[in-house]
C-alpha cells in the first residue's frame, strides 16, 4: 500500500500533509457561515404590484389577470398563485425544481415589462423578485421614545435604516409602524363647490409648478456657464403662496386649502409590551434586520449589538433602541449543543475503544482519526459552498462511529502481525496493506448510501444534501487517515510487547464468559432445524407485533419542532373593523397572556397578519418566552394553554401557533376548491367546512374565503356625464382624489423626498351622504357626485385568490 509505506518511511512529510488539512480545516471552520438550516434556493418568484386605494375586484381585473396572462407562457411553471388584496396584487410562481431560479426571475421580469404599459398609470411599478428563504429578520429592534409616530418613523427611515444597512452581512431593513411624512393640500368640499375647483386639475397644476430642469450652457470668452431652472417648492409656505385659477379668478392656495406638513393615514402600527417591567408602549417602530444570503447569522447579530451603543448615542434625547428578538441566540445554542454532542461522541467512543483494546497507546492511535477527520471535513464544506448548520453537523454526528471503524480494522491487523514476531514498522506496513481492499470496500458501502441522497432532486433532497455531503466527506477523510495517520502513529508509539493490567484481565475474563454463554445459546438453537425455524419465526413475529403496536403511534414530519421560545398569535376581527377596535381586542389578549411567568415580552403588528393578509381588522402578536432552561412548560404546552385561554375572546378569530422565521408557515394539510363561479365556490366551501371542522385533533382550521366587507359603489350615469362634457376617467380621478388623495408631486428637503397629496378633509367624506355630495367640477359648472352617478351600498371582496388562473 503506497500511502502506508510513505507514512511509515517519511513521517515528517506525512505529518506536514496532515497538518495542512488540519490548519486549513480550522481556518474554514472559522469562516463557515453559521445557520440553523441549509441554504436552500427554491425556484419561487413573486410579483408585487401596489395600486393605492383600489379594491380586490379592481386589482384582480386591472392588474392580476393581465400579469397572469403574460407570465403563464414561461416554461417549467409548476403552479401560479395570486392574491388580489386591498391596494396590492401579489403573484407567486412556483417553478419545477430543475429550473434555475435566476433564469426564471429574469424571464418573469421580461414578461412583466412587456405589458407594463397596459397597467393603470397610477399603479406602482411591479416588483419582481425571487423568493429566498434565508431572507428573514435575524434581529428585531424596537425604536421608542417621547416623540410622535411621524418623528419616530423619520428617524427609523432616514437614520437607522441606513446605519443598520451599512453593517457587513445586512441585506435590508424592514420598517413596521410609525407614520410616513407627507405634505397634504387639504380642501373643504364646500370651498371646492363654491370655486368650481377640479381636484385632478389642481393635482396637475402643482406638478407643473414643481420642477427643476437644466437649460443647457453657453460660453463667454473662455468661461462656460450653465443654465438651470430652480422651480421646485423649497418649503410648504411656497405651496401656500402659489396662485391657481378658479371660477372667480386666481387665488392663492392658502385661501382655499390648508397646506399641512402631516403624515399619511395609519393603517398599520406596532406596539411593544415588556411583561417583566409591566410596561406597554402603544406606538413603536419595529425594524426587522435581514441578513444577506452570504451573511453569518451570529456575526451579523454580534455586529448589530456592538454598534447599538454608538447608534443610540446619535439619537435624539428620549429615544431608545432595544433588541427584542435575536435569532442568532437560538442558532448559536443549537449549534453549540450539536457540537457538544459530537465532542461527547468522540470521548465516549475513545472510552469504548480503551475498554476493548486495553492499551492507551492503541486507543490514542485509533481515537486520533476522529478529530482529524472532522476538522479536515470543514475544508471540503467550505470548498463546496456549504454552511455550518444543523444538517451538516448532523452528518458529522452520524459519522462519528464510522470514523474509527477503518482505523480499528487496520490496527487489529497490525497487532496480529506484531504477535507473529514482525517489527513495529513491518507490522504497521503489512497490517495496513493486507486490509486495504477490505477497508476500502467497507468505506464505499457507507459512501454509496449517502451519495444518492446528495443527488436527490426533490424538495427533501435539497434539505438533506448537506447532511449527506458532510457524512461522505468525513468518511473519505476517515479512510485517508486509516491509511496514513494510523500506520504512522502505530510505527512510532506502539510498544513491542503488549502488557495487560488488572483491569484488562478482568475485562478479558468478562468478555470470555459472555462469549461462552453466546456459544452455548447458539449451539442449542442450531441443534435441530425445528429450533432454528422457531427462532426465526419468533423474531419475525415479535417484529410484526412491535410494528403494529408502535408504528401507528409514530408521527411523521419533515423538520422536527424546536423550542425557540417564540409563539405567534394571529387575530382577525370581522371585516370593516378599524385599527382602534383591533387594538382594543389585542389589549385584551395581551392582558391574558402577560399573566404567565414564562412570557418575556409581546410584540404586536396591527393591520397585518402577513404580506398576503393585510387589513385594519387584523393583528399578529409575537410572544417571546423566557429561555427554555428557565421554564418548566414546553413550547407546545404553552401553545395549548394560550389556545384554551383565548378561545372565549368575543368577536375574534384567533389562532395560536409556533413563531416562524419566514413570516408565517403554511398549514401541514391544504387543499383547494377551484372554479370560476364565486357563488358556487362559496356554497361548496360552506359544505366542506361543516364536514371537516369536527374532525378529532383538528386545530387552527381556517379557509381563505372571508365575508365581504361593506362597500359604497359608484355607478356613473353615462348620459348625464355626456351632457356636462365629462368622462368616466375624470370622474374616477375626482373621486379618488377626494377620498384617498392623489400624489401630485414630490417635496424635497435635505436630500429626501416626500409626497404632496391633494385631497378633501376627513369631515367632507366621513359618511355615505357626504360622499354623494363630493363636488365634481365640469365645464358646465360644479355638480354633486350624486347628480352624475348612483351611490349604493354593496358588499365588496376582502381578498380574491387564484390558483393556476382559476
Amino acid at each position: 500500500m503506497f500511502l502506508a509505506k510513505v507514512s511509515i518511511n517519511r513521517p515528517v512529510l506525512t505529518t506536514v500533509g496532515i497538518l495542512i488539512f488540519l490548519i486549513f480545516g480550522l481556518i474554514a471552520y472559522n469562516r463557515l457561515n453559521l445557520n440553523l438550516q441549509p441554504d436552500v434556493e427554491i425556484p419561487f418568484v413573486t410579483i408585487q404590484t401596489i395600486y393605492p386605494g383600489a379594491g380586490p375586484k379592481e386589482i384582480e381585473t386591472l392588474i392580476t389577470k393581465r400579469i397572469e396572462d403574460a407570465v403563464s407562457t414561461i416554461s417549467q411553471i409548476e403552479r401560479i398563485e395570486s392574491y388580489s388584496l386591498d391596494g396590492a396584487s401579489i403573484i407567486i410562481i412556483e417553478f419545477q425544481l430543475g429550473k434555475d431560479v435566476n433564469v426564471a426571475n429574469q424571464e418573469t421580469k421580461d414578461k412583466v415589462d412587456e405589458i407594463i404599459n397596459n397597467l393603470p398609470t397610477d399603479a406602482k411599478k411591479p416588483i419582481v423578485q425571487k423568493v429566498d428563504l434565508r431572507l428573514f429578520p435575524v434581529v428585531d429592534v424596537v425604536l421608542s421614545g417621547n416623540l410622535d409616530s411621524r418623528q419616530l418613523y423619520e428617524i427609523a427611515d432616514k437614520t437607522l435604516k441606513d446605519r443598520f444597512s451599512q453593517i457587513d452581512g445586512v441585506a435590508k431593513v424592514q420598517i413596521t409602524g410609525g407614520q410616513e411624512r407627507e405634505i397634504r393640500v387639504q380642501l373643504d368640499n364646500k370651498v371646492v363647490f363654491e370655486n368650481n375647483i377640479s381636484l385632478p386639475q389642481l393635482t396637475q397644476i402643482l406638478q407643473m409648478h414643481n420642477m427643476d430642469i437644466p437649460g443647457g450652457y453657453f460660453q463667454i470668452g473662455n468661461q462656460e456657464y450653465t443654465v438651470r431652472l430652480d422651480g421646485q417648492f423649497h418649503n410648504p409656505e411656497s405651496i401656500r403662496e402659489l396662485e391657481i385659477p378658479t371660477a372667480f379668478g386666481p387665488k392663492k392656495i392658502r385661501q382655499i386649502a390648508d397646506v399641512l406638513d402631516a403624515g399619511k393615514d395609519i393603517r398599520q402600527r406596532a406596539t411593544f409590551f415588556n411583561v417583566k417591567k409591566n410596561f406597554r408602549n402603544e406606538s413603536v417602530v419595529r425594524l426587522g434586520i435581514i441578513k444577506s444570503s452570504e451573511g453569518n447569522v451570529v456575526k451579523v447579530a454580534d455586529a448589530i449589538r456592538t454598534s447599538l451603543p454608538e447608534i443610540q448615542a446619535a439619537l435624539p434625547e428620549g429615544c431608545k433602541l432595544e433588541i427584542v428578538n435575536d435569532a442568532s441566540e437560538f442558532v448559536k445554542a443549537s449549534v453549540d449543543d450539536t457540537m457538544s454532542n459530537i465532542y461527547l461522541g468522540v470521548i465516549f467512543t475513545a472510552i469504548v475503544l480503551f475498554l476493548f483494546l486495553h492499551d492507551w497507546r492503541s486507543t490514542l492511535v485509533v481515537a486520533m482519526s476522529m478529530p482529524t477527520s472532522i476538522i479536515s471535513t470543514f475544508l471540503l464544506l467550505q470548498v463546496f459552498g456549504l454552511s455550518l448548520n444543523m444538517m451538516t453537523l448532523m452528518g458529522l454526528s452520524v459519522s462519528v462511529g464510522v470514523l474509527v471503524a477503518n482505523s480499528i480494522v487496520v490496527i487489529e491487523n497490525i497487532f496480529r502481525y506484531k504477535k507473529m514476531g514482525e517489527t513495529i514498522k513491518q507490522a504497521s506496513y503489512k497490517g495496513t496493506s493486507e486490509v486495504t481492499v477490505a477497508v476500502l470496500a467497507s468505506t464505499l458501502t457507507n459512501i454509496v448510501v449517502f451519495l444518492p441522497i446528495a443527488n436527490m432532486s426533490s424538495m427533501v433532497g435539497l434539505w438533506l444534501r448537506e447532511l449527506a455531503l458532510a457524512a461522505v466527506f468525513a468518511t473519505i477523510f476517515s479512510l485517508i487517515m486509516s491509511f496514513t495517520l494510523t500506520p504512522l502513529l502505530s510505527s512510532l508509539i506502539l510498544s513491542k510487547e503488549h502488557k495487560t493490567g488488572r483491569l484488562a484481565n478482568w475485562f478479558n475474563n468478562f468478555e470470555a464468559r459472555q462469549t461462552e454463554i453466546y456459544r452455548k445459546l447458539l449451539s442449542y438453537i442450531l441443534q435441530s432445524k425445528f429450533k432454528s425455524f422457531m427462532t426465526v419465526a419468533a423474531s419475525i413475529l415479535i417484529f410484526i407485533i412491535v410494528v403494529m403496536l408502535f408504528g401507528p403511534k409514530l408521527g411523521f414530519e419533515f423538520v422536527p419542532q424546536t423550542d425557540d421560545g417564540r409563539i405567534r398569535v394571529t387575530v382577525e376581527l370581522p371585516a370593516g373593523y378599524n385599527l382602534d377596535e383591533t387594538a382594543n381586542t389585542v389589549r385584551l389578549i395581551e392582558n391574558r397572556i402577560k399573566k404567565h411567568d414564562e412570557v418575556k415580552h409581546i410584540l404586536t403588528n396591527l393591520g397585518k397578519l402577513s404580506d398576503l393578509d393585510v387589513g385594519t381588522n387584523m393583528a399578529s402578536i409575537d410572544v417571546k418566552l423566557v429561555d427554555v432552561k428557565e421554564r418548566d412548560t414546553k413550547l407546545l404546552d404553552m401553545i395549548s394553554v394560550f389556545t384554551k385561554e383565548l378561545a372565549d375572546v368575543p368577536n375574534a378569530k384567533i389562532k395560536v401557533d409556533v413563531g416562524e422565521d419566514m413570516g408565517g408557515g403554511e398549514a401541514p394539510i391544504q387543499f383547494f376548491l377551484l372554479g370560476q363561479d364565486l357563488d358556487e365556490l362559496e356554497k361548496l366551501k360552506n359544505e366542506t367546512v361543516e364536514k371537516i371542522k369536527n374532525v378529532p385533533g383538528l386545530i387552527n382550521f381556517d379557509n381563505s374565503s372571508r365575508a365581504g366587507k361593506p362597500e359604497i359603489t359608484i355607478y356613473p350615469k353615462r348620459e348625464k356625464l355626456t351632457e356636462v362634457g365629462m368622462t368616466i376617467t375624470e370622474l374616477a380621478f375626482t373621486l379618488r382624489s377626494a377620498i384617498e388623495g392623489i400624489q401630485s408631486a414630490k417635496y424635497r428637503e435635505a436630500g429626501d423626498e416626500y409626497d404632496i397629496t391633494v385631497t378633501l378633509d376627513d369631515e367632507s367624506v366621513n359618511s355615505p351622504e357626504k360622499i354623494g355630495n363630493i363636488t365634481v367640477a365640469t365645464h358646465a359648472g360644479a355638480f354633486r357626485l350624486a347628480q352624475l352617478a348612483d351611490v349604493k351600498f354593496t358588499t365588496g371582496f376582502t381578498k380574491i385568490l387564484h390558483r393556476d388562473k382559476f
